[in-house]
């Protein structure tokens, strides 16, 4: 039924041309989609000139397959003739971005006014990805990219640009292999340590570069930091933090931890004083429990108390901090300093207290008020 009809309107088109006539728009239209057009090139240069329609020259533009030098001659004359973000000059630039013509994409990026940062850094990227040359891509791709928070204001009538299939196609192809550098907590353990190999490669450093492989570091690392016989990898991943550079304050906490998990505890609890000094008034509940419970696990006690009150300091309002500080306490024998810092709790501790007994000061779930018998597992 189609072919007929297409027949049909070929003979009518013949007739027309023989005539010299002007298709409406809405016949204009249906010669660019059904590609009926390249038989009578003369029709659609009397209908754009006749309507002055920007959405026809939009879609003839769309409908033609140019060389390179063509495609460049025009965005010369078109740019020449009006700069500004039209619905012509987008289809030009997709156009160009489709067939990778670089010189196209300069001089449009060059000539237009009101351009987006972020349309050519795609025009570049695009030519980067089409040529293979990834790590270029990548210094390119930068956090800006990942989720653009631009309204279409901020476009001045180029957001066309962003949301095409070629930049989108790439797009999603680039995030489709920068997730295989992400580590979730939740990651499964045989997805963490392939993940950990990625990252842990010479070829992967040098495409993706050193701040995005040491930001990805952290997290593989806390993920692998939860399984058993990952110490080696977790050493391997720290050392590789430390060479790429990796900030003092997350590179302490990562030391630490791997000092906890080869039960150096005695090592540790230097870097967990480093790393809460660095993180300043960002440092959390979690950390001042990592630090005392190393100073404990060295039989340091005194010392342990004084790092329990000078966290207290920072984590006053921290229901959670004094709770785990009587636990660990309870866990060492030291029922009297458990309840001491417990005050803020209304909870006081004997010499027997094997329990953390339950109070109408907060809302607390009863297992959480229960001492550990084994050593609480701190990350």
């Amino acid at each position: 039924m189609l072919a007929r009809q297409i027949d049909e309107a070929k003979q009518v088109l013949a007739t027309l041309e023989q005539k010299s006539a002007t298709p409406s728009l809405e016949h204009a239209h249906f010669l660019l989609s059904s590609r009926l057009f390249l038989d009578h090139p003369p029709m659609i240069d009397r209908a754009l000139k006749a309507h002055q329609s920007p959405w026809l020259e939009r879609d003839w533009l769309a409908a033609q397959t140019f060389t390179r030098q063509e495609l460049v001659t025009l965005a010369t004359s078109m740019m020449a003739k009006n700069p500004k973000a039209s619905l012509a000059n987008v289809a030009l630039l997709i156009k160009a971005l489709e067939t990778n013509n670089s010189e196209a994409m300069r001089i449009i990026c060059d000539k237009a006014t009101k351009l987006p940062k972020s349309i050519p850094q795609y025009c570049d990227i695009q030519r980067a990805w089409s040529s293979g040359d990834k790590k270029l891509v990548y210094q390119l791709w930068d956090k800006d990219l990942e989720s653009s928070s631009q309204s279409e204001a901020d476009f001045h009538g180029w957001e066309e640009i962003e949301f095409s299939s070629v930049v989108m196609k790439t797009a999603d192809q680039i995030r489709e292999e920068l997730d295989q550098l992400r580590c979730e907590s939740d990651t499964k353990k045989d997805d963490a340590l392939r993940i950990a190999d990625r990252l842990l490669k010479d070829g992967f450093l040098d495409i993706f570069g050193s701040e995005r492989i040491s930001h990805h570091l952290v997290p593989a690392f806390d993920n692998l930091s939860t399984h058993d016989d990952t110490t080696e990898l977790l050493e391997r991943l720290k050392n590789r933090a430390e060479e790429l550079g990796l900030a003092p304050q997350p590179l302490s906490r990562m030391t630490g931890m791997l000092l906890m998990k080869r039960e150096q505890y005695a090592e540790a609890a230097p870097q967990w004083k480093k790393h809460i000094e660095l993180s300043g008034a960002y440092v959390n509940a979690l950390s001042w429990n990592n630090y005392t419970f190393c100073l404990l696990q060295s039989k340091q006690v005194d010392a342990a108390w004084d790092a329990t009150l000078e966290g207290a300091d920072q984590m006053a309002t921290s229901y959670d901090y004094f709770l785990s500080c009587a636990w660990q306490l309870l866990q060492f024998q030291q029922p009297e300093y458990a309840s001491i810092s417990c005050a803020p709790l209304n909870l006081t501790f004997s010499a027997t207290t094997t329990a953390l007994p339950l109070t109408t000061s907060y809302s607390v779930p009863r297992k959480c008020l229960v001492a550990p018998k084994t050593p609480i597992a701190f990350a």
